[in-house]
């Protein structure tokens, strides 16, 4: 059928030709194109039918996330339970730990060995601010004085200067670490000797923690609980 319009197509074009020779030089755009247009107009609907399809798809994706499902609604209700749940949690936990902690600071005993009276009181101040007690804080002039203390009463951390008379704090670390019942005890040394080879030394003789006069109180506070835990 289609190849019988195209001949009749052909002979109505050569027709034309005779009569206007001129005109005929133009070719019809359309000229034995009728199965291809068919064609084309064919694919044409075809693409255009599944960019619907695509179109509608993706719309509806959107729909889904946009607008969740009851099931999905309901997952996520469950789940903000769920973080509500370990949040309230959290803070239980939190208020526990600060809880203990101030009951802690309350029993712990520290021994400060200092031959400056002066450092002696600005050192008691940071710790009464920090929330330990005065009764549970003892005092020695020198590394001697510390020994009496230590064998006669019982200490949880042990904050102590270089330099003093007799016994210095070198000297002092090294009989605490020792003694069986006194080489456990958190050993914090307080002096101005800032050289590497003296900080290094004094890690190597059993200091825990080392800080420089003059001090900061919120360094001063976070080596205190970090060798408390």
């Amino acid at each position: 059928m289609e190849t019988h319009k195209s001949l009749n197509s052909s002979k109505k074009y050569e027709r034309s030709k005779k009569r206007n020779p001129k005109k005929a030089e133009r070719k019809p755009f359309f000229h034995d194109l009728g199965p291809y247009w068919i064609h084309s107009f064919s694919a044409f609907h075809v693409g255009l039918d599944n960019l619907c399809r695509i179109y509608f798809g993706l719309k509806d994706s959107i729909k889904r996330i946009i607008m969740p499902s009851d099931e999905n609604s309901h997952s996520i209700e469950e789940l903000n339970f769920e973080i509500l749940h370990l949040k309230e949690e959290n803070q239980k936990l939190r208020k526990n730990l600060k809880k203990e902690r101030r009951q802690r600071l309350k029993i712990t005993k520290i021994l400060v060995v200092d031959d400056s009276v002066s450092m002696q009181e600005i050192i008691l101040e940071a710790l009464i601010e920090f929330g330990f007690k005065r009764p549970r804080v003892k005092f020695a002039n020198n590394g001697q004085q510390a020994l009496k203390k230590l064998y006669d009463e019982l200490f949880d951390l042990i904050i102590s200067d270089w330099h003093m008379p007799g016994l210095t704090g070198l000297e002092f670390v090294k009989k605490v670490r020792e003694h069986p019942d006194l080489y456990e005890i958190p050993f914090l040394m307080m002096t101005v000797e800032d050289e590497e080879k003296n900080i290094l030394k004094a890690a190597s003789s059993g200091v825990d923690q080392y800080m420089l006069k003059p001090f900061e109180r919120e360094d001063l506070r976070e080596k205190i609980f970090q060798l408390l835990g």
